[in-house]
């Protein structure tokens, strides 16, 4: 069966420009997905739920993604919501952005409804998401295993069907493939209390495990 759960941003579009459905409920639709999958995963670090519905009430219907939901990565400021870049630290001291990133004004500007945020390491300096004040994500196909990093936190709901875009900026095109292939199940990275072992995953890139201690702990 068809849902939004299971298209793409372009389907979940063209559903609001048919009028086969509203951008209210795609974003309930996505909102029910992720509080039945996230618990198994943690990957949604913020939500912003009564946000992302009024803001779905009012946005622009001929925008190109009119109402089709997304998570933003906890790196990039989104007005109003914490901006902590998964450090502990930043968020004793309860920092909130006072303004979006550039990348968030385009996914609005676009007609994205930005649902929640998703985990990263500290500041974004390891090849898994886990930090002292999130915890640790988990791979949806084996939570033994890491869904990569730093963006593991967007690519872990993408294949539980949570039906959100995830944004997800790297800055290494090896880290995009480490992500890619262990949400894949290709790569076989403990969470947490690995050895820091180096392990091999094709195509071509070398990523280290997770150590027992990390500048996260």
């Amino acid at each position: 069966m068809t849902t939004p759960a299971t298209m793409d941003a372009y389907d979940q579009a063209d559903l609001v420009r048919r009028g086969e459905t509203s951008p209210r409920e795609l974003v309930e639709a996505a909102i029910e997905r992720i509080e039945a999958t996230d618990p198994r995963i943690n990957a949604v670090t913020h939500r912003r739920y009564e946000r992302a519905l009024a803001e779905a009430d009012r946005v622009r219907r001929d925008a190109p993604f009119a109402g089709v939901p997304t998570l933003t990565k906890s790196l990039s400021d989104s007005e109003g919501d914490p901006a902590t870049f998964g450090c502990a630290w930043v968020a004793r001291h309860g920092r909130v952005a006072r303004e979006d990133s550039v990348i968030n004004q385009r996914l609005k500007e676009a007609g994205f409804i930005v649902v929640g945020q998703t985990s990263a390491p500290e500041f974004g300096l390891l090849s898994v998401s886990e930090s002292r004040l999130h915890g640790v994500t988990r791979n949806p196909w084996r939570t033994d295993v890491t869904p990569g990093g730093s963006s593991g936190g967007a690519s872990a709901p993408g294949r539980l069907r949570v039906g959100v875009l995830a944004h997800a900026p790297d800055h290494a095109p090896q880290v995009v493939d480490a992500v890619r292939d262990a949400v894949l199940d290709t790569a076989r990275i403990p969470n947490g209390s690995g050895t820091g072992s180096r392990r091999r995953i094709p195509p071509p890139c070398w990523i280290p495990g997770a150590s027992r201690r990390s500048s996260t702990r």
